[in-house]
């Protein structure tokens, strides 16, 4: 049921625009607000599920087509009318019981598989909840679940539906096929001038060169201030001695551990202790395995007790530790003594130290004196002579991949400096591009190449393979079909196939996701199964092939859909009819939402 909270509503949009709430209101549902900090926590999850996915951080455009903003409102929209029905009915969850969900958090879990308090502060800093906040939501959500499993826990699941996937999923078919492949055509003739000519101007928006905009660029950091900066070693050795003290590495153990399940078994471990029986021994001796909880110094380890036992033992020795849910024994493997760190080994640390504290202060004076000159039409290149600066010169398309490979750029940073330079004019002062707090872009657009057609002399051997491609993909078609109509005609197969040199073959327990070769995916599996005995079709497969095909038997399903498949199926169709409650529910709350506010959310530009 634990899939209930995680539907998504996407199919309801805005109902209202709010002009009279404040800025910390994003929208309201019937008489619930959904707050900013609520809507930025929930769309930084998705935005960051997106990244996941797509591989790189959706710009606020990006995330608008995907469909993320109105994602998370519909859902936050969701969980406030729950939220509401929950506090009609009364229900709550006690103390204990939300520290017992807590506990068995696996998001919260340390180094040996436990809750870790440390950790659990990282994970609500990391996603900007404080303890309060953290633990209205979980109560709300407990809720929520009581809402769920109180209505709709004992929902039947229709046999007849059932037997539909049982049926979908395990039915097999058997067909008769051959393979219609490239290699069974006639070659083609190359193309004449004329005929190119022709598909060029059929195609011309495919064979077009992009826009390129010729720029001179400089970049200013404190990262880049602090490369011009030399440090003595005398002034290394002094900064090593002011913070000396500090330059000490902490004691790091080794750690290995196996659960004792069971009483008999810690017996085992005792005696073994008490008659000085290793750690490896005893773990061979209980038939269990033994598993490494890292190598930790003493402030990494959350349990107190479990830290103060693993600092006292000596190397090689074991210890039972009572955790609170069992007993562990825990033995240390290796020992790091840790110590002062001698200078040799941070020296270049501290050089690095040393030239940022120099650099931070200068950057934003730096930065003051060259947005005079850039104001005063100083030519680049004196500019970047002036500060030591490199002046790259590149040739910069929309997508802006060379910032990326020449000034090591992040794609969003990239994508934002491009915009910028696709902006401007040549021979007019550009802006100047902050990145963050502590980095600015400069850049003159010298020169811009126009996007244009290609000629034909430009493009004959990409356009000649395109042009034999499309005449090769047409009559493999045409092939196909024409043995296809024969086969409809009723003709039999295997003599279709022998007629033009190929090879009947038989395909038996054919699933919804073909026989596990190449030849009969699911491309041909799902056309096989799109009628009964005698159902005939082309289609081509992955490989690029047709697959001429007939099917000749069925098998129905007798095997039983197993556990996980029917779990999964009856979670599904309660999931359907909870989805229908919770949007009945919506029928009677609105959303309407603050357009100002979500727009400065996104950071998107609204023209005003």
């Amino acid at each position: 049921m634990g899939g209930f909270l995680l539907i998504g509503l996407a199919g309801f949009g805005i109902t209202g625009v709010l002009t009279s709430i404040g800025t910390s209101t994003v929208a309201r549902v019937g008489d619930r607000d959904i707050s900013t900090l609520d809507f930025q926590r929930a769309y930084n999850q998705q935005i960051n599920a997106a990244a996941q996915q797509i591989g790189s951080m959706p710009t606020a455009e990006q995330a608008l087509s995907l469909g993320i903003p109105s994602n998370v409102l519909n859902q936050l929209a969701t969980d406030q009318v729950l939220n509401m029905l929950s506090d009609q009915f009364g229900l709550g969850i006690s103390d204990q019981r939300l520290t017992e969900l807590l506990q068995k958090d696996p998001n919260f879990a340390g180094a040996i598989g436990k809750f870790s308090r440390m950790v659990f502060d990282r994970v609500l800093r990391q996603n900007g909840y404080t303890d309060t906040d953290f633990f209205k939501s979980r109560r709300q959500a407990a809720k929520r679940q009581q809402i769920a499993l109180g209505v709709f826990a004992q929902t039947r699941t229709p046999e007849t539906v059932l037997r539909l996937m049982q049926r979908f999923s395990e039915d097999r078919r058997t067909i008769e096929y051959f393979v219609v492949s490239p290699d069974s055509l006639l070659p083609i003739a190359a193309p004449s001038d004329t005929v190119l000519e022709t598909y060029l101007k059929r195609n011309q928006s495919q064979y077009r060169t992009e826009e390129v905009r010729n720029i001179k660029i400089i970049e200013l950091s404190p990262q880049i201030i602090a490369q011009t900066y030399t440090v003595s070693d005398a002034e290394i050795k002094a900064e090593y001695e002011r913070t000396k003290d500090r330059l000490v590495k902490p004691e790091r153990r080794t750690v290995e551990q196996v659960v004792l399940p069971d009483a008999a078994t810690v017996k085992i471990f005792e005696d073994g202790l008490n008659n000085g029986v290793s750690y490896d021994d005893l773990v061979k001796q209980a038939g269990l395995s033994s598993t490494k909880a890292g190598t930790l110094a003493e402030n990494e380890i959350a349990n107190l007790n479990l830290a103060q036992n693993t600092f006292d033992l000596k190397l090689g020795e074991f210890a039972i530790i009572n955790t609170g849910n069992g007993k562990l024994a825990i033995t240390v493997t290796a020992i790091d003594p840790g110590g002062q760190i001698p200078l040799a080994d941070v020296a270049d640390q501290i050089a690095e130290k040393l030239k940022m504290d120099k650099a931070r202060p200068a950057y934003n004076d730096m930065l003051d004196k060259i947005e005079e000159q850039r104001a005063a039409f100083v030519d680049m290149d004196k500019i970047a002579a002036q500060f030591n600066l490199k002046v790259n010169e590149l040739a910069i398309k929309a997508k802006g991949t060379k910032l990326v490979e020449t000034l090591g750029l992040t794609d969003q940073q990239a994508s934002k400096v491009a915009t910028t330079i696709f902006n401007s004019e040549a021979g007019k002062l550009a802006p100047s591009v902050p990145l963050g707090a502590n980095k600015t872009i400069w850049f003159d657009l010298v020169s811009v190449d126009p996007a244009r057609d290609q000629s034909l002399d430009e493009v004959r051997q990409k356009l000649t393979d395109a042009w034999i491609a499309v005449q090769k993909a047409a009559a493999l078609k045409e092939k196909a079909d024409a043995m296809l109509a024969q086969l409809n005609d009723g003709q039999p197969l295997a003599d279709i196939a022998v007629a033009n040199g190929l090879f009947p073959q038989t395909a038996a327990a054919v699933s919804r996701s073909g026989d596990g070769t190449k030849v009969i995916d699911d491309k041909v599996a799902s056309a096989a199964f799109g009628g009964g005995v005698g159902y005939t079709g082309a289609v081509q497969n992955g490989q690029g092939n047709y697959v001429v095909f007939k099917v000749e038997k069925i098998e129905e399903a007798t095997k039983p859909l197993n556990a996980k498949s029917t779990d999964f199926i009856k979670n599904g169709y309660r999931d359907d009819i909870y989805a229908g409650f919770a949007n009945s529910l919506r029928q009677d709350a609105p959303l309407r939402i603050n357009q100002q506010v979500l727009n400065q959310l996104l950071g998107l530009n609204t023209g005003q």
